[in-house]
């Protein structure tokens, strides 16, 4: 027996001298057998070189396995019964029912032995213990020499009661991975195979104390051992001077072998040193200079331009994947490269997979994402969780539609959208609304929909309520649960389904999903059957099935193998198995990615590990330590490639952050200085954009964007040319030729295409027109095609208006029942009558959604609040004044008023205007009849003459020429006068403490309430009339709580009062009664102009449901917004009059006019 190393640098040709030493004893003794050991993830690889390297193309009497896999092997032999191994997700299973067993008898994780994520930092511990051999012994030891009251000595009397009962748990039933090589340990002394066996170890930087076990046993027993270090010949591979040397690891790993030789009494065979003059970069100097200087205490600087060496940047992640493919391709095309002479590293390869699998099937190339896959993302495992997601929140809607979008449950998508249409109408949830027959039927189904949509329930659960009757019952047990599942995946054919997507995927060219979705199967049968046999008796709650469940799925990682030979590799720094690569390329070298960034320590902290070192108890490197360890493997990583290394980095990160490059590119750059940094963008040459076809005519369309601004390109010229006779592309390009060229044309509807919409009779209301003056193709979309958003069981902010409405109307009707009118109403009634009116008002709405949630239910009390805000409010308002209400939610139409307010359009067209009036006020005063209009609105609306003038804002000025029509009608003889068009602001304000610190008593109290009046202000247009004024508020005396009206110390009205004269009343009533008439002709006349208007910040695309129909956009020619003049009251005024007075000559003379409203 005997210890043999060989010593050299990265890409000094190690691993080559072993396997040609190996391979020419294998052939020169056919009948002795060479084990090679090698890590988990390199046996492929390393069965391939040495396949490559041997003359007969085989392995013959060589074996590569893992230190796992040995064991395996010895105890296949010996007819070791090794029981089964407990992967992850059962420690996980095991712990959690450990940590339930002895909770009463922990004290530091007491708190946190529930939470999300404990059970699996827990298990992360504990297979750290059972990976470095800790024993139970040696954890009390560690115990007893802690102070009292140490925090470290409580983690570890916790840490030991669940090692100890995770041990009791599993043993004689399962071994876990960890322990395989300590039961191994014992065994290779009677294993013949390991007696008569050269063993030879590679690619290994270190070893466990596991692993260093089963080292002693095969230096006793074996034939001879030898074993490949890492360790620059040159850096005195027998001399540790400090931990933050570049080759610590292996040399540390060197010391440690020495000391088991002359622990055994091992021979140590004379070491190997292997020089690079024959190595890896025996063609490339400046990478051979690169080894020798990196992260060397004194590096030289490289004095010429390296020619193997290259350092790109890109805007981000995106553009640097897709410069990679270009060269990537160039190379194969230009150089003769293979794609399997070609890698990829980087440190998050999850980060970067989807961009680069997006990048490289863009152009045609093969590629292999080395990392095991989360199966949390397939879509039958999301189907699972959906599954248990509806069990556990009451078949929520997100739950139940999560479950039917996987794709599983045979219910074709459309029938999919009818259940959830139907479900989002009427808010369904709960077991009990899935399974009764659908009788309700929303306003947009007819009979067939509500067949078609009762067969697609019944269908789509089926199979889901013997499985629901399972997980409902409180006393069913894991077992009984996880069988039901296993039923369930039976009866809805999952297997067959997921063969079927493998098919799909393979057809399409993505083997490694068609290899996923051939394996998650599989995997998720193994989990359940744990948690079948492990938690298989327990009783558990629902919600405590799922959550583990869902941390065993997060464990699970699905391995997949290499598709194909001729592929590029991509994969991290540390694990990834490149191979020999000729070409490397090592992207996203960025500050915070390369080197990493330090780990939570876990639960025991980096301080806890080292003071636990100090007492010879060694686990795994602390944070310090693994930040000097990933010097050395990005050393290994710079050193993989033989011909040409790409190094690259980002400017921003997926978010648009910012980015730096990483202290490692400064490195290289300090060694050459002439290594120049090249722009991706700058570097995107002609040649480049005709690489391959695909990324041509991504070139093609980048280019139209800028196709009117600048002159094209001879080059993209020529690319225009090429790809306008491909026939795959020709069709193609001239739709967006087209693009580029769109130009928005408005061309108005028929007529035939009007009479049908709209008939000849158009029956508006004043929002209605106030719409189409906003915008007509909204309106077009809205009440011509009627297009609308789906009908949803949720409150929404309107809905709360209406319900507003309707509670005060409730209360008016109810004061009059009591015999009480607004102003004597006492507060106890006041109070009482206004919350009961605002919860009837509620459920009269027939909105279950008010009452089904504690988020509903404050929905209730914010009502209640506001109705008894605003009824206190008005009867503070009225008291003050004479006025009194005469209606409320006065509906008024063509019928209503005789016709009255009917519009002549044309030879004709009629408009019969409809509407509803909040509230109607009257006072009497000898033969006048003061009348004013208040509009109740829930939010911050603002009476604007100038949005008057531009049609938007019609509505108080129509409900008060509809209601003069009325009272006229009402009161013959009286003349009827315009008092006041007023919008109040529905709202529960606060007052300011402050403003009253010095008031108490009464007083505060009056204070209070006069600030309360003054926020609560209606605001709009009074009768400038000083009687009228009076009429509204006989008690201020400078400024109104009740009226936007206020007086200047010498009595006159101040410029902040928002009055006008009778005559000004009319000449507005006639204007409306104009643009209403006009508005009215341009809808019969076909108008659709996708025309919004703008004024300030505002516009009529802020809040407009249809933008995705219409996607107006200013960049394309033909749209713009239609912007109003930012004029003042007065002008607007001005412009008033004068419309009329044109609209009144051109009627004076028989003649039409329309200038608009400019």
């Amino acid at each position: 027996m005997g210890l043999q190393l060989v010593i050299g640098g990265s890409g000094s040709g190690k691993s080559y001298y072993m396997y040609k030493q190996l391979i020419d004893q294998a052939i020169a003794c056919p009948q002795e057998k060479f084990i090679v050991i090698v890590p988990e993830q390199y046996t492929m690889e390393t069965q391939k070189n040495i396949v490559a390297m041997h003359p007969a193309h085989g392995v013959m009497n060589i074996d590569i396995l893992s230190f796992a896999r040995l064991g395996f092997r010895v105890f296949e032999e010996l007819g070791v019964s090794n029981g089964r191994v407990l992967m992850d997700t059962g420690k996980r299973m095991v712990i959690r029912k450990v940590l339930e067993a002895k909770r009463q008898e922990l004290s530091v994780f007491t708190g946190s032995v529930r939470k999300a994520g404990f059970s699996g930092e827990l298990k992360s511990m504990l297979s750290e213990l059972l990976q470095y051999n800790i024993s139970l012994d040696q954890l009390e030891t560690c115990i007893g020499s802690l102070p009292d009251g140490s925090v470290l000595k409580a983690k570890l009397k916790d840490l030991w009661v669940v090692y100890q009962g995770f041990k009791n748990y599993i043993q004689d039933h399962y071994l876990t991975a960890e322990e395989i090589l300590v039961r191994l340990c014992p065994y290779i002394g009677d294993s013949k195979q390991i007696r008569e066996s050269r063993i030879y170890l590679d690619n290994f930087n270190g070893l466990t104390p596991a692993q260093y076990m089963v080292m002693e046993e095969l230096l006793k027993y074996s034939r001879n051992v030898q074993m490949t270090l890492t360790i620059d010949p040159e850096a005195d591979p027998y001399s540790i001077k400090n931990n933050h040397e570049l080759f610590y690891l292996t040399k540390d790993t060197l010391y440690r072998l020495e000391k088991l030789c002359q622990k055994i009494h091992c021979d140590r065979l004379p070491d190997i040193f292997i020089g690079g003059e024959k190595g890896r970069f025996k063609r490339c100097p400046d990478l051979a200079y690169l080894e020798k200087n990196i992260y060397r205490p004194r590096a030289k600087i490289y004095g010429e331009k390296p020619n193997h060496l290259f350092l790109y940047t890109a805007q981000d992640l995106a553009a640097e994947t897709r410069h990679i493919a270009r060269h990537i391709r160039r190379l194969v095309r230009d150089k003769g490269y293979r794609y399997r002479d070609m890698g990829v590293i980087c440190a998050d390869v999850s980060g970067y997979r989807h961009i680069v699998e997006r990048a490289f099937s863009m152009m045609d190339i093969p590629c292999f994402i080395d990392m095991k896959r989360s199966i949390l993302d397939n879509s039958f495992v999301e189907c699972l969780r959906a599954l248990l997601d509806m069990f556990c929140s009451g078949f929520s809607y997100e739950g139940v539609f999560c479950y039917l979008r996987c794709g599983f449950s045979e219910v074709p998508a459309d029938d999919i959208d009818l259940l959830e249409n139907y479900a989002v109408a009427f808010g369904l949830r709960g077991a009990k609304a899935w399974q009764e027959t659908w009788m309700k039927r929303p306003d947009t189904f007819d009979e067939g929909m509500m067949l078609a949509v009762n067969q697609a329930r019944e269908k789509a659960f089926e199979n889901v309520w013997p499985v629901y009757e399972v997980f409902r019952d409180k006393e069913t047990t894991v077992a009984d649960r996880t069988d039901a599942l296993k039923q369930w995946i039976a009866h809805e054919k999952i297997g067959e389904k997921l063969q079927e997507y493998a098919e799909r995927f393979e057809e399409k060219g993505d083997l490694s999903m068609a290899g996923e979705y051939r394996q998650v199967l599989d995997a998720v049968m193994d989990l359940l059957d744990k948690m079948g046999n492990i938690l298989g008796d327990e009783i558990i709650s629902v919600r405590e099935y799922a959550q583990i469940l869902e941390a065993g799925l997060n464990e699970e990682k699905i391995g997949l193998i290499p598709p194909g030979i001729d592929q590029v590799t991509v994969g991290d720094i540390q694990r990834t198995r490149l191979g020999r690569v000729k070409v490397l390329f090592f992207i996203g070298v960025n500050e915070g990615i390369v080197p990493a960034p330090a780990k939570d320590g876990g639960i025991l902290s980096d301080r806890d590990k080292e003071v636990l070192a100090s007492m010879n108890v060694e686990l795994a490197p602390t944070a310090r330590q693994n930040s000097f360890y990933e010097q050395f493997y990005i050393y290994a990583a710079l050193s993989r490639a033989s011909d040409r290394l790409y190094l690259s980095f980002t400017q921003m990160d997926g978010e648009g952050k910012a980015l730096r490059p990483s202290s490692l590119i400064r490195r290289i750059k300090n060694i050459f200085p002439k290594l120049e940094t090249v722009d991706s963008h700058e570097d995107s040459s002609w040649e480049s954009w005709v690489d391959h076809e695909k990324d041509g005519f991504f070139r093609l369309a980048d280019g139209f964007g800028n196709i009117k601004t600048e002159v094209p390109k001879d080059e993209w010229k020529e690319l225009f040319s090429w790809f306008s006779r491909s026939k795959n592309y020709g069709d193609d390009v001239k739709k967006m030729l087209d693009a580029a060229f769109y130009s928005y044309i408005c061309r108005p509807l028929s007529q035939a295409a009007v009479r049908a919409l709209y008939g000849s009779t158009l029956e508006n209301s004043v929002t209605t027109l106030e719409n189409y003056a906003a915008c007509a193709y909204a309106h077009f979309l809205q009440y011509g095609l009627g297009l609308a958003p789906r009908q949803e069981h949720k409150i929404r902010t309107p809905d709360l208006g209406i319900i507003l409405h309707q509670a005060l109307e409730m209360f008016a009707s109810a004061l009059k029942e009591r015999g009480y009118t607004w102003k004597d109403v006492p507060e106890p009634v006041r109070e009482e009558l206004g919350e009961s009116c605002a919860v009837e008002a509620a459920r009269f709405f027939n909105h279950t959604a008010l009452l089904e949630n504690r988020r509903s239910q404050y929905q209730i009390r914010r009502l209640v609040r506001y109705v008894l805000r605003t009824t206190w409010a008005i009867k503070q308002q009225l008291g003050r004044g004479d006025f009194l209400p005469d209606a409320f939610e006065l509906r008024f139409d063509s019928d209503a008023l005789e016709g009255l307010t009917d519009i002549f359009i044309g030879s004709d067209g009629v408009m019969k205007l409809k509407g509803t009036i909040d509230r109607i006020d009257l006072c009497f005063a000898g033969d006048n009849v003061y009348v004013k209009i208040v509009d109740y609105k829930s939010g911050n609306d603002k009476f604007d003459i100038v949005q008057l003038y531009e049609g938007l804002s019609l509505q108080l000025v129509v409900y008060m020429n509809a209601a003069r029509a009325m009272e006229e009608k009402r009161y013959p003889g009286k003349k009827i006068i315009p008092a006041g068009i007023l919008y109040y602001n529905i709202d529960d304000p606060m007052a300011d403490y402050n403003d009253f610190s010095d008031l108490e008593g009464e007083e505060l109290k009056e204070a209070v309430e006069e600030s309360l009046l003054q926020k609560l202000k209606s605001n709009g247009l009074i009768n400038s009339s000083p009687e009228v004024i009076r009429r509204f508020d006989k008690e201020f005396t400078k400024d109104s709580p009740v009226i936007p009206v206020s007086y200047t110390s010498s009595g006159a009205l101040s410029k902040r009062s928002s009055v006008a004269t009778s005559r000004q009343f009319d000449e507005l009533g006639r204007y409306v009664e104009k643009k209403v008439k006009q508005l009215g002709r341009d809808i019969l006349d076909g108008k659709i102009d996708i025309n919004p208007y703008m004024r300030g910040d505002k516009n009529a695309c802020a809040f407009c449901l249809f933008q995705s129909v219409c996607q107006f956009d200013q960049g394309i020619d033909g749209f713009s917004y239609r912007r109003f003049n930012d004029m003042s009251a007065g002008e607007a005024w001005e412009a008033i009059h004068r419309w009329n007075e044109e609209r009144k000559e051109a009627d004076d003379h028989g003649c039409t006019v329309d200038k608009g409203t400019d």
